[in-house]
C-alpha cells in the first residue's frame, strides 16, 4: 500500500489494518483545516510501518496503535487528550513522545506488551490522567522517569502504573 491510500483508509475508517507500508506515514493530511487537530478515532492494527510521523498534533479521540512493527515513530508535541494505546508492538528505533501527552482525567495512555529496541523519549511530556506502562521491553532505555529534578523531568498528575517492566526507565536526557 502507497502512503495516500492508507491516509484515504484513515479518512474513511479510521482503521489501518493488515497493511505493509515501506514508506513514511505522515498522518498530517488527516487533520482539520487550519488546525493541529486529528477528530477521528484512529486504529492501526497488524501493521509494519517503516516509519509514522504525526508531530504537532492533538488527537481528539482515542488512538490505537497494535500488533504492528514499526522502524520508528515520531510524535514529537502530541497531545492525546482522548487516550493512546501502544500494545504488542515493536520498535526498531527511536520513538519519541517528548512535549506531549497532554490525556485528559478519564482517558488512559497505556504502553503494554512493547519490545522498544531504541531509547524512548518522554522527554517535557505531561500526564494528566492515567498512564499504564506494563510489560514492555526497553532494550536502550526510556527517561519516563528520568532527568529528575530538572523542569523538563516527565510530570504525572496520577502515579502511573509501573508493572513487569525491563530495561533502564530513569534515564537522563532527551
Amino acid at each position: 500500500m502507497q502512503p495516500e491510500a492508507a491516509i484515504e483508509t484513515l479518512k474513511t475508517s479510521g482503521i489501518l489494518a493488515d497493511v505493509t507500508l515501506d514508506a513514511l506515514l505522515d498522518l498530517t493530511p488527516l487533520k482539520q483545516d487550519d488546525e493541529e487537530v486529528i477528530a477521528i478515532p484512529l486504529i492501526l492494527r497488524n501493521c509494519q510501518l517503516q516509519t509514522l510521523v504525526a508531530s504537532f498534533t492533538t488527537f481528539a479521540q482515542p488512538v490505537v496503535i497494535e500488533n504492528c512493527s514499526l522502524e520508528q515513530g515520531v510524535f514529537m508535541s502530541c497531545y492525546f487528550p482522548a487516550g493512546l494505546t501502544l500494545r504488542n508492538c515493536q520498535l526498531r528505533s527511536e520513538l519519541d513522545f517528548q512535549c506531549g501527552g497532554h490525556n485528559e482525567p478519564e482517558a488512559t495512555i497505556t504502553l503494554e506488551d512493547n519490545l522498544f529496541d531504541d531509547f524512548v523519549n518522554f522527554y517535557d511530556c505531561v500526564f494528566e490522567g492515567p498512564v499504564v506502562v506494563r510489560n514492555n521491553r526497553f532494550r536502550a532505555g526510556t527517561n519516563l522517569l528520568g532527568n529528575v529534578g530538572e523542569p523538563f523531568a516527565v510530570h504525572f498528575e496520577i502515579p502511573p502504573v509501573l508493572e513487569n517492566n525491563q530495561g533502564e526507565m530513569a534515564k537522563s536526557g532527551g
